[in-house]
């Protein structure tokens, strides 16, 4: 029911409307566990869009039908209610929904592969996450190249010791529910080298402030 609600919902009107019907605060830990049990590159790639939508997400909100929608509105100022119906400025987290409906909506095969999935039975035994195959990258794509771009950290200004800004970026990853397989990954490589090289792979993994 989690995997057909999410499909039925983005597919009849986007993440949005996955959010704003309230599945995502039911159903929101458990479908990442799905998607990683499952462990195909599709299921991979739609882990990396659900996960990119956390950070705007309040998933304590109580949902209660119209209203009572878990989107973080960012903006402070004062703004009228027509204004409140422009996603772009007040809430990045509905830009980030749209441009996942259209990598969603590329995806090919991905039907098949959770209904065979469901017939399988796989879903009664214990949810222990799979080690997915990371030759499929399957974090959300960006323009500079940034393999989780929608992850922000804040670098300037720490403690510049290796090892602390090893664990704020390893923070900030464990916080947006990147597998630790994928952590484990981004520590592997940013410690083969020097310093320099270290600071160039934060840079390449998240977006650094």
């Amino acid at each position: 029911m989690v995997l057909s609600s999410l499909h039925y919902q983005v597919n009849n009107g986007g993440f949005r409307q996955w959010v704003d019907n309230g599945y995502a605060i039911d159903d929101f830990e458990l479908l990442l566990k799905y998607l990683l049990r499952l462990g195909t590159a599709n299921a991979l790639l739609v882990h990396g869009l659900v996960s990119a939508l956390h950070p705007y997400l309040n998933l304590q909100t109580v949902y209660r039908g119209f209203g009572s929608s878990p989107w973080r509105i960012e903006k402070q100022d004062s703004y009228s209610e027509e204004e409140a119906f422009e996603p772009e400025e007040f809430c990045y987290g509905w830009t980030i929904a749209d441009k996942n409906d259209e990598i969603y909506y590329s995806l090919k095969n991905w039907v098949e592969e959770i209904e065979n999935w469901l017939k399988a039975g796989i879903p009664s035994s214990p949810l222990i996450p799979i080690v997915p195959d990371l030759n499929q990258h399957y974090s959300l794509p960006s323009e500079n190249g940034t393999r989780y771009p929608y992850i922000r950290v804040q670098l300037s200004g720490q403690n510049g010791n290796a090892f602390n800004l090893l664990g704020i970026v390893q923070k900030a990853l464990r916080k947006h529910h990147i597998p630790e397989v994928e952590i484990k990954k981004f520590i592997d490589e940013a410690t083969t080298s020097s310093y320099d090289h270290l600071l160039q792979v934060c840079h390449t993994w998240v977006e650094v402030r």
